[in-house]
């Protein structure tokens, strides 16, 4: 839970908020 909320705490206008067509986790988006 700490690494989504430190995700969606800098990409809030990326898709790391909304639920994707594949299991995207924080970690694929650094």
């Amino acid at each position: 839970a700490t690494d989504m909320r430190k995700a969606l705490s800098r990409d809030t206008e990326k898709k790391s908020i909304i639920p994707l067509p594949h299991p995207v986790r924080p970690e694929d988006i650094e």
